[in-house]
């Protein structure tokens, strides 16, 4: 079902003022987004005044998404992005990890292949149970702590829970962009 355009208001000199166009190429096997727009069946989008762009479901419901980032938090470095692609501040230190939370503590759930942690022999399932010296009692914690550490570069004690025995390990942090596919210059 999607909804009767006459029952919401809209004004075209807005709506068109906070389109913002950015021309990209994407390599095909890029992680990528699924397309935005109102050309596939069930899907909307919504751009409010401001231009901050929402998708949502055929019931109106957002959606689940990946790697959404706070307005709050992208007020500040939106020029940054717009014309560097990244922040402007040192990166993150970035270990491969890719983490869940379960029952409040931090689980392996994917390394990247040639990531750093891969690298010092962390494996799936592992928990991590502290980092920098203190514990870590959920997922948030966890990157609070790795982050505090200050930027990419920079070593990371994390112990380490598997098959019964705790251990420590140092992981030396990376850029993470360092490790992404770069658009080719023609």
């Amino acid at each position: 079902m999607h909804p009767d355009p006459q029952d919401y208001p809209f004004d075209l000199d807005a709506a068109l003022a906070s389109v913002v166009v950015v021309r990209a190429a994407i390599p095909e096997d890029a992680f990528t987004a699924g397309p935005l727009g109102t050309e596939q069946a069930g899907y909307g989008v919504l751009i409010r005044g401001d231009g901050l762009v929402q998708s949502s479901d055929e019931n109106g419901e957002g959606e689940d998404h990946n790697m959404i980032v706070p307005i709050n938090l992208l007020a500040p470095i939106m020029d940054d992005m717009l014309t560097l692609g990244k922040p402007r501040h040192p990166a993150r230190p970035w270990l491969g990890v890719y983490a869940t939370e379960i029952d409040g503590r931090v689980v392996i759930a994917n390394l990247a292949g040639n990531g750093p942690a891969a690298g010092v022999g962390l494996r799936l399932g592992d928990l991590i149970i502290a980092a920098a010296g203190g514990e870590v009692g959920g997922l948030a914690a966890f990157y609070r702590r790795v982050w505090a550490l200050g930027a990419a570069g920079g070593e990371v004690p994390l112990r380490i829970y598997r098959d019964g025995k705790a251990f420590d390990v140092t992981v030396v942090s990376a850029d993470r962009s360092d490790f992404l596919k770069s658009p080719v210059a023609h």
